[in-house]
Formats: structure tokens, C-alpha cells, sequence
């Protein structure tokens, strides 16, 4: 035993020599004390002799003599027992038996206080016998167990467990380890069973409760992923050579020299439940100088004992499994194969040898940690990759079932500094892409690629994940391919002729099939508005309405939102391959399908457009952008927490708090600027309680200061200037006037009041919840003074008129068409007051007050893709006469003054029809937004049109988007008046061309391009 060496042979031979010392101490036992084979003595003499029968007496019921045992470590955690039984009386009896025990053991420390001169410390190594594991039993001369009938299997393994705890109980499974005086030598000195001469090769078919098998297809899945980006050349920055280091690696600690490695597939070995062997086959290994290549070596195993560890989680069983480098990386010498070439000589082959494995241990496993490669196995439940329930008509936000909390998510929803945003969810897209795999002819049903590859597919599914990223599920139903040489596929050149790739010849009939297999892929999603957005005119998607409408217009761009399929990244953990081989088969296969999808089949779908997910017209032009159009535009998938690809599974199981959507988001106003930041963080889409309910297709949102300062405050501000009352005095002699009202807007010559001012609306705190409330607000106090010339009295006459309206939204999530309540109050007050001109005392005074109240309300609703606004017939103004005068004659210079009466002047001044109608035909129209952003939000599938809608806590204009092309409403809708029959839509566009009235008729004025 010297420095440098491994002291796992010599430490098993200590750990046997005690065990063998037991042995022949039980034996002599046995052979000199007869009582030592009492059940209740026995514990001494077990190693040799064992026997159960009565307690207290000698027994041969079931009895068994023992030849020497002997330890052999597989690693530092395990052992294998083997025992001898040179003969076996029982229900049957046996001859020269071997058994094979897996034991886990483990290091125990204890503490001596005497003597101090020994370090205080002796170690023990401990087997854990209560957890052995049979291995195998089988007669001498045999090869395998099978010699061992079952029955007879069964007896022997109950016999033999009880035997071992009774070892337990003699404590022979503590034994002493080597001593500690060994191990000072510090570093030079190493004890490892895992790689040690003489170590049995056993090894465990699973850790974690995941086989080998499954951990090496695992493994070849990275690797073929890393090797496939090596192939596409995507490889621009550090990072993208490290993100493949799993394919290929580069060392070098000098400008004039490296190292590089070309791997296939690493594979690895369970030693036990903490240590494994993984080997990185290196195809070849190249040693560069001065740019030369001054060395080259193929086909090296270089083999490595690593510690590993694993984590399940709680609540969805998911296991992780992965190297822990921290706690080393040893090499196994044993196990590589590091071949010569012919004129190298034993020296010169050595130092390279010893380059490589000191470059793997120090330098290469550190890159793999930063690649995330150092993963051995990730599993997910076992689940659809998308849930959903079933696509509701009408909308669910009407729906009796839809939770209050969802309703309070849309109230409370904020939009921040952006004119208008449109949130669609996951389960809408799927549903898109649904649409399209039903259409016919559709290559997301059946593809074929020459005579190399045909399939049918089932549904394709989509998962959105954070940072413009998506999960995409490919189904495989069938499929017949001839296997592909390495990671190229055969290029069609026409339909008569093709271009082959391959290095070698094709065989078309060695063909291989998969069925019933779902492969997934991590892609991108971004913005594509280059080229053209169709193939050719008249080709598939030349004809749909996105193209119709938007399609090579000068004034605006027409923005795709689109899967990023070049840099396609397969994910094993959420894939399932159906095919019964063996791995080396399996994975053949597993490339295949792999490199015929991203070669292939991927630039198929972008070919045809099916990548297109949204669209979105931004219009460059401002001048030419409607009222509502989109000018710059920005997207990203929201969520109230970050969703990758490690972690997507949990927010299907945290239904609804943590769904993703696609959230599109801009400015309308022309000379703004696209915000820097995000849009605050909202539920978008309220949801039911469970993903099985059904679903939302989105929200379009429009800012307040967009919808309701333009469409509703602003124009009804001429509401008030009609309904705004504004006395005028006029002096027809001395002392003999006239008192008029004139409505605001038909004032003329009163600079004190004139148009200065705007009749808007300012919003005030609402008393009542649920309801955005504003108020105009506006009082004149007009006097009329002049003196007698014959007497001693002043005269004065005033009016004073206040008019006071209110305007009522509601922010409530319902059934049905919102309905915005507009009332006013108008107090007109007369007095006649007479005074003395010397002592201003008040000789005589009267005065009068009347009332006028009007409300009206209108209903804004949708049809199809437009909306409507619905006007409720008005009820007349009520007039009310609340203060008459004292006395209404009152002497005067000129006779008997009469006081103005406050009544009839309201009557005769208050407008006779409120022409709201006509109010609102100059407003913007509400149904042009975005463009019609909800009409051709998807170019390929059918469009959205507009479901409930509500308002938010903020005054934003909140509507759901359903899916156009689905059944009628199932409720009947009126577009004209409350106690009008129901039309139909046609008929309400009609309507608009129509004089609007209301105070003994009302219509419906709609809004919107498009045919609902």
C-alpha cells in the first residue's frame, strides 16, 4: 500500500478479514458448544449455522449450514453479500447454494474518550441489512438462478431475510474500517470502491424509480438536439457553441493550441442510488498546433464515476435527475477504451490520454453545468399538454357560472399609457389551429415528402410560455419513413425528380414506422412583415380578409405574428415515441422523425402560412389611419408569473391564476410614441373556475381617453350646450324689460358667458358602486336694475338659472348591452325686489323658482363585428312650478309690475327633442377600432366578432371576442327601440341613414365597418 494508490482493495480485504475471523469463531462455536444452536443462542453462531424451529430448543424444522462469506463493493454506497449454503434441510433440501445480496452500506463515526493518543475517533462501516436486496440464487456449476425453481426461490428468500436480522442483532453489520492512521496521508491517499481493480460490476437497473434505458434515450435526445444545431450552422455567439458543447466541445488554454471533441450520445451505468458511470464516447478527438492538426484519435470511451441527485415534487410527482459535480468527478480507467493509433508510442499515448481525461474533469463538466446539460432525466405528469372545455358562442362573460372574481378581474383591468390592447387566449389559438386542421387539403392532416416520408397527423396543440416562447405538440397518428443518414434529409427538386442528399444509396423498402407518438418543440414567436404574405396571387391564402383588407397597401403594414420554426428545439421530457425496440433502434427512429419535422415538414407550414398565428394592421400613413387604426404596435405573452419550459406544466395545474396569453398592444393617437414599458399587470380574460368549463377567446380593450373622451364624453357635450339654459334680459323702455332663455349654443352677444367656455364633462367620486359618474355644472345670476325718475324707489329684476347633468356609466360585468343613463336639472329662479333710493331699505319683494328634469339613457351593444348604440325612447321633460310668488303685482313706476313666470319660460326655451342621435352621428366611429383588428385578427381561420361588453373601474371599453361563424345569438337582441321588434342587422345599419329622434321616437344608430 503506497502513496498514489486506491485503498478500496485493501479496505475490503480488512472488512473480509473481520468477517472471515466471525466466521470461523461461529464455526468452533458451533462444533464445541452444542447449545450455541439454540433459536435463543444462536445470534453467536449464525454466520455458520442457522435453524428456525421452537423457541428454547434444539431445531432441524429448517435448518442451514454456511460456507465463509465474503464482501465485494460495487461503489462507496453498495455491497454485495455473497453467501455460500453448503446445505439446506427444509421443506426441500439443497446442496451447494451461492446467494447474492445488494446491501446499501454507510460510514458511522463514534467518539473514544480513552486513550487520546489514537485521534479520538473509530470508524465503522455499516450494512444495512434490514434493506437488502436479493440478487440472484443459484446452484455450483450453473451460470444463472434459473436453475432455483420459483416455489423453492420463495422459500429460500424468507428463510434467508430472517437471517440476516438475526446478523442484526449480533451487530456483525458493523464492522471496523480501515483505520484512520491510513487515510492521513491526505490527498496522495484515495479510497474508492467505484472504480477500484476487483469491484464487482454490478449494477441497478433504475435510480429514482427511472431505468437506464430511460435515461439514456434522455441523453441521446439532448445530444441529438445539440447536434442538430451544429448541423443548421446556427451558431453565432459563445453561447450557441456551449449550448452544444453536448455535440461538440473546443478546448483551449493557449492562442496556438486546442483540443476538440467530437461526441455521439454520452450513456451511463447506475452504480447505486448516488453514484453512476457516465461515459462520453468521443467519435474523434483532434489536438491542434499552430492551426495543424498534430494528433487525431476515434472512437474514445471516457468513462467517469459521478455522484448524482434527484427531486420529486410534491404536488405533481415530477423528477428531476442530475450530475452533482460538486462532490467530484473521478475517472474510471477500467471502463475507457482510449485506442492507439499504430505509430504512437505507449509515452506519447499517455500524455494525450492523460490531457483529455484532466480536460473532461476540470474544464468540460464546468461547460455542461452552464449549459443546463448536466441533466440526466426531467419527466412532467402525465397530462394533455393544453386542457381546455368546450368554445362558448355567446361569450362566457354573460355566463350565470362565470365566478364574481373573474368579473372583478375585467373591472379592474388597466391599460396604463396604451390606447388599445387585445389579449387572446391559449386555448383560442389551439381553437385556431383546429379550424385549420379541419379545412381540407391541410398538410397539418397529412403531409408526404417524396417517397421518404409520409404521416397523418392528429391535432396539433400549441402551449405559450414567457419571453415570445411556445411549447408545439406534434401528433403523430402514422407514419412511414426510410431512415435518414445522419441530419440530412433528401431535397425535392420538382415533382419528377429529386436531389439527394444522402452519402450513400437510399433504401426505400428498409422502411421504419411510428404510431401514436406526440413530439414536442420549444419555438419562438415574433414579429414577420417581410415579403409577401401570400405564395402567389390565388393561392391559398390570397383570398382571405386579412389580405382583402390589409394586403400590399401603401398606407399601412400589414404585421404577422408568426412561430419562429428555424430554431425549432425538441424537448424530449414532453415527448412520447411508441415504437417496441431496443435503444439503439429507438433512437434511430427518434432522430429520424426528428430531423424529417425540423428539415422538412417545419418549412412546409411556413411555406403555406400556417405559422401565422395573428395579424395585425399598423398603418404608417397617420393622415390615412381611421379614427380607432392602430399606428405602432408590440406584443409579448403575459402572465402574473414567468412560464418557461421547465415549469409550464404547474400553471396548467394552478388553473386560472396562472394562464398565458398573447397580449397585442398600441397607440391610435397620431403623434404618440409606443410606451417603453409593458402594460400593467391584469387578468385579461376572466375564466372559470376550471379549465373543463370552457373558455374565452380574449378582450379587446380600448383606453378610456379613446373610446369614452371620444366616442361618448366629447360628443355628448353638446348634450349640455342643447340642454344648457342661459337667461337674457332686454330693455324694450325705461323700466319696462323683457327676460328670455336661449339654449347654450344659440347664445349670442353675451361675452360674459359666450362659447368661452366648454360644455365637457368632468368626471366626479361616485356614490355609487359600479358607476363612473361625470357632471356639468353651470349657473348664471342675471340682474336688471334701473331707477324711477318720479319717485324715490330703485327697481331690480333678476333671473337666475342653474343647470346641473349628470352622466352614468356602469362598470359592471353582465348579460346584456350596458346602458349609459343621462339626466339633468335645470332651476330657473325670478325675483323682483324694490328699494328706497336714500336707505337702499326694501320696500317690497317677490319671486318664483320652476324645475325642468330630463333623462335619457342608450344601450351600447354588439353585432357581428360592429357596435351599436341603442337608444331607449325619451320620456318627457317634467316641469315643476316649486316656489310661487308671495305676490305677484307689485306697484310700479309705471303701473303694476308683473313677475316673470319661471314655468312658462322653461317651457318655452327647453328644447321640445333632445336630437341625441344626430349627437352621436359626428362621433368616431367605435366599430372602426384597430382597423377592425377583431375581424382579421386571424388571417387564415374565421374572424372574431364582438361579444359583451363592459367597462372597467377606469372607464376603459372592455369587449369579449367570440368566434365569428358560430350560431346566432341564442337570445334575441334589439337594435332599434326597447318596445321596437327585433330586426335584423342589415335593418340597423339601415337605421343609421335615418333622421334620428327622440322624443317621441327612438332607432338604433350602429358603428363599425364590416357585416356583422
Amino acid at each position: 500500500m503506497c502513496l498514489g494508490e486506491n485503498l478500496a482493495p485493501f479496505a475490503t480485504r480488512y472488512l473480509n478479514a473481520q468477517l472471515t475471523a466471525l466466521y470461523e469463531n461461529a464455526k468452533l462455536c458451533v462444533s464445541e458448544h452444542p447449545e450455541a444452536r439454540d433459536e435463543l443462542n444462536q445470534q453467536f453462531s449464525a454466520l455458520a449455522q442457522y435453524a428456525i424451529g421452537t423457541a428454547g430448543q434444539p431445531t432441524t424444522a429448517v435448518q442451514a449450514i454456511f460456507g465463509k462469506p465474503e464482501l465485494q463493493f460495487i461503489c462507496n454506497h453498495n455491497v454485495v453479500l455473497r453467501l455460500e449454503i453448503a446445505s439446506f434441510r427444509g421443506p426441500q433440501e439443497f446442496n451447494n447454494l451461492f446467494v447474492n445480496y445488494r446491501i446499501p452500506v454507510h460510514w458511522h463515526t463514534s467518539e473514544l474518550t480513552n486513550p487520546p493518543d489514537f485521534g479520538n475517533l473509530v470508524r465503522f462501516e455499516v450494512f444495512d441489512f434490514e434493506n437488502a436486496e436479493l440478487l440472484s440464487i443459484w446452484r455450483c456449476g450453473c451460470e444463472s438462478d434459473v436453475a432455483v425453481e420459483v416455489a423453492d426461490r420463495r422459500i429460500l428468500a424468507e428463510f434467508l431475510g430472517k437471517y440476516l436480522r438475526t446478523l442484526c442483532q449480533a451487530r456483525i453489520n458493523a464492522l471496523f474500517a480501515l483505520p484512520q492512521s491510513y487515510l492521513e496521508g491526505g490527498d496522495a491517499l484515495v479510497l474508492d470502491h467505484a472504480y477500484a481493480e476487483g469491484s464487482s460490476r454490478l449494477r441497478v437497473p433504475s435510480l429514482a424509480g427511472i431505468t437506464a434505458v430511460q435515461i439514456n434515450e434522455y441523453l441521446f435526445s439532448e445530444w441529438l438536439e445539440c447536434s442538430m444545431r451544429r448541423a443548421l450552422r446556427r451558431l453565432d455567439t459563445d453561447d450557441d457553441w456551449t449550448a452544444i458543447c453536448l455535440s461538440y466541445y473546443v478546448f483551449s488554454d493557449h492562442p496556438a493550441e486546442s483540443v476538440h471533441f467530437e461526441f455521439s450520445a454520452p450513456s451511463i451505468e447506475i452504480l447505486c442510488s448516488e453514484e453512476v458511470i457516465i461515459t462520453f464516447n468521443a467519435k474523434k478527438i483532434q489536438f491542434y498546433e499552430a492551426g495543424e492538426v498534430v494528433a487525431e484519435y476515434e472512437n474514445w470511451s471516457l468513462a467517469f464515476v459521478v455522484y448524482t441527485d434527484w427531486e420529486k415534487t410534491s404536488d405533481d410527482g415530477c423528477i428531476t435527475i442530475w450530475l452533482d459535480f460538486s462532490r467530484g468527478c473521478r475517472p474510471h480507467t477500467a471502463l475507457s477504451k482510449t485506442p492507439g493509433c499504430c505509430e504512437d508510442t505507449y509515452e506519447l499515448l499517455t500524455v494525450y490520454r492523460q490531457r483529455v481525461f484532466e480536460i473532461i474533469e476540470c474544464f468540460y463538466i464546468q461547460t455542461l453545468v452552464r449549459a443546463k446539460l448536466d441533466v440526466l432525466y426531467s419527466t412532467v405528469p402525465d397530462q394533455p399538454p393544453c386542457p381546455a372545455g368546450p368554445e362558448f358562442p355567446l361569450g362566457i362573460w354573460g355566463d350565470a357560472k362565470l365566478p364574481e372574481r373573474a368579473k372583478d378581474d375585467i373591472r379592474t383591468t388597466n391599460l396604463g399609457d396604451f390606447d388599445q390592447v387585445v389579449a387572446v387566449s391559449q386555448e383560442s389559438i389551439n381553437a385556431y389551429i383546429a379550424t385549420l386542421y379541419e379545412k381540407p387539403a391541410t398538410i397539418l392532416k397529412d403531409w408526404q415528402y417524396g417517397d421518404w416520408f409520409e404521416a397523418t397527423f392528429a391535432r396539433p396543440q400549441i402551449r405559450l410560455l414567457s419571453d415570445k416562447r411556445a411549447l408545439f405538440w406534434v401528433n403523430v397518428k402514422h407514419c412511414s419513413f426510410v431512415p435518414t443518414d445522419g441530419f440530412n434529409v433528401p431535397t425535392l427538386e420538382n415533382e419528377d425528380g429529386y436531389e439527394d442528399d444522402y452519402t450513400g444509396e437510399v433504401n426505400l423498402e428498409g422502411r421504419h414506422q411510428a404510431n401514436d407518438t406526440y413530439l414536442a418543440f420549444e419555438v419562438g414567436i415574433k414579429w414577420d412583415s417581410e415579403g409577401q404574405f401570400w405564395c402567389a396571387p390565388g393561392e391559398k391564402t390570397g383570398a382571405y380578409p386579412a389580405i382583402v383588407e390589409h394586403g400590399e397597401k401603401g398606407d399601412r403594414e400589414l404585421k404577422r405574428i408568426v412561430l419562429d420554426f428555424d430554431g425549432a428545439r425538441y424537448l424530449h421530457k414532453y415527448s412520447s415515441l411508441c415504437v417496441d425496440s431496443d435503444l439503439c433502434h429507438r433512437t434511430h427512429i427518434l432522430q429520424s422523425l426528428v430531423v424529417y419535422l425540423k428539415k422538412a415538414y417545419f418549412p412546409a407550414i411556413c411555406k403555406e402560412r400556417l405559422d401565422v398565428i395573428a395579424t395585425v394592421p399598423a398603418w404608417i400613413d397617420e393622415a390615412k389611419a381611421p379614427p380607432y387604426g392602430m399606428l405602432h404596435a408590440e406584443f409579448h405573452i403575459h402572465c402574473n408569473r414567468t412560464i418557461t419550459v421547465d415549469n409550464w406544466y404547474s400553471s396548467v395545474a394552478d388553473y386560472p391564476a396562472s394562464q398565458p396569453i398573447l397580449v397585442v398592444w398600441g397607440v391610435t393617437t397620431p403623434g404618440k410614441s409606443l410606451p417603453q414599458e409593458l402594460p400593467p399587470p391584469s387578468s385579461w380574460i376572466p375564466r372559470f373556475d376550471t379549465a373543463l368549463s370552457g373558455f374565452s377567446h380574449g378582450t379587446v380593450a380600448i383606453a378610456k381617453h379613446v373610446f369614452i373622451q371620444r366616442a361618448v364624453l366629447e360628443p355628448l357635450a353638446r348634450i349640455n350646450a342643447l340642454t344648457t339654459l342661459v337667461p337674457e334680459w332686454t330693455c324694450l323702455l325705461p323700466g319696462i324689460s323683457s327676460l328670455k332663455l336661449r339654449t347654450w349654443n344659440n347664445i349670442e352677444g353675451c361675452p360674459e358667458v359666450g362659447r368661452t367656455v366648454p360644455t365637457k364633462w368632468c368626471p366626479q367620486p361616485s356614490d355609487e358602486p359600479g358607476h363612473l359618474k361625470y357632471l356639468w355644472n353651470y349657473e348664471v345670476d342675471l340682474p336688471y336694475r334701473y331707477k324711477g325718475s318720479f319717485d324715490e324707489f330703485e327697481y331690480e329684476e333678476r333671473a337666475t338659472c342653474r343647470t346641473e347633468n349628470w352622466l352614468s356609466v356602469p362598470t359592471t360585468v353582465s348579460k346584456g348591452s350596458p346602458q349609459v343613463q343621462i339626466s339633468g336639472t335645470i332651476v330657473l329662479t325670478t325675483s323682483f325686489t324694490k328699494t328706497l333710493k336714500e336707505t337702499k331699505e326694501v320696500v317690497s319683494s317677490t319671486s318664483a323658482r320652476a324645475t325642468v328634469k330630463w333623462n335619457l339613457s342608450f344601450g351600447i351593444e354588439t353585432v357581428g363585428s360592429v357596435i351599436s348604440i341603442k337608444l331607449s325612447e325619451l320620456p318627457q321633460p317634467v316641469f315643476t312650478l316649486e316656489e310661487c310668488p308671495l305676490c305677484a303685482d307689485i306697484a310700479h313706476v309705471f303701473g303694476t309690475y308683473t313677475l316673470k313666470d319661471p314655468e312658462a319660460l322653461l317651457r318655452n326655451a327647453f328644447p321640445s327633442a333632445i336630437p341625441l342621435g344626430d349627437v352621436l352621428e359626428d362621433a368616431p366611429q367605435p366599430g372602426a377600432a384597430a382597423g377592425g383588428l377583431w375581424s382579421y385578427f386571424y388571417p387564415l381561420g374565421g374572424a372574431y366578432r364582438l361579444g359583451t361588453l363592459a367597462f372597467n373601474d377606469n372607464g376603459d371599453l372592455l369587449l369579449e371576442l367570440c368566434r365569428s361563424g358560430q350560431p346566432p345569438l341564442a337570445t334575441k337582441q334589439s337594435v332599434t327601440f326597447v318596445r321596437s321588434a327585433t330586426t335584423t342587422a342589415a335593418t340597423a345599419l339601415l337605421a343609421v341613414k335615418r333622421e334620428i329622434g327622440i322624443s317621441r321616437r327612438s332607432r338604433s344608430r350602429s358603428f363599425g365597418i364590416g357585416t356583422p
